[in-house]
């Protein structure tokens, strides 16, 4: 079935279904922006537009209602992840206007207040200790660590996003952190 005639024929049907399940649910989306994002994203991939051309109309709807249910779980993940993120901010935000200084600030002062430097770093590889000692302590740009250790660049930036996440889980199940930081932090 062709994707455009679907959509003329149909897109009432699925503007009244979608709207329903919206406003039922409370979320400051409009159905119409859900269903252009799905049409939109269906034309864009080639494989899923030459899926849909071969589907018979029972098919298609079936199909179609899928995609949208999709996105809309797709949508609510993400508000709910920006919740979280504004939560976060909104806390440290706080924070940092009463201590007046940086989050990798706060971090490290909890580290030294709570003598966990030395026991975080222990539960560390010796080869993640390494990078760690190249990257924040040296200071050495990525691709002089590449160049020393034989690697590709874009895996030293793999291995210190993985590291900075792993120190930040280790210092949230050991109480360092009580929650987890805003996102944009250079060390999340």
């Amino acid at each position: 079935m062709d994707l455009g005639e679907f959509y003329k024929k149909h897109k009432q049907y699925y503007y009244w279904k979608l709207s329903r399940k919206i406003n039922g649910m409370g979320l400051a989306f409009h159905a119409e922006d859900v269903i252009h994002d799905v049409v939109v994203s269906m034309i864009a991939d080639e494989n899923c537009l030459a899926k849909f051309e071969h589907l018979t109309e029972p098919e298609a709807k079936a199909y179609f209602m899928a995609c949208l249910t999709h996105r809309m779980i797709d949508i609510i993940r993400r508000e709910k992840r920006h919740r979280e993120y504004l939560e976060t901010v909104e806390c440290y935000e706080k924070k940092l206007k009463t201590e007046s200084c940086s989050a990798e600030t706060i971090v490290v002062e909890q580290l030294d207040f709570e003598n966990n430097v030395a026991g975080t770093l222990r539960l560390l590889s010796t080869e993640e200790r390494e990078l760690l000692q190249q990257v924040f302590v040296q200071k050495l740009p990525y691709r002089e660590i590449a160049k020393r250790s034989c690697l590709r660049e874009s895996a030293i930036a793999m291995r210190v996003m993985r590291l900075r996440k792993k120190i930040l889980k280790i210092c949230l199940k050991r109480g360092i952190l009580c929650e987890r930081p805003e996102k944009n932090a250079s060390w999340a």
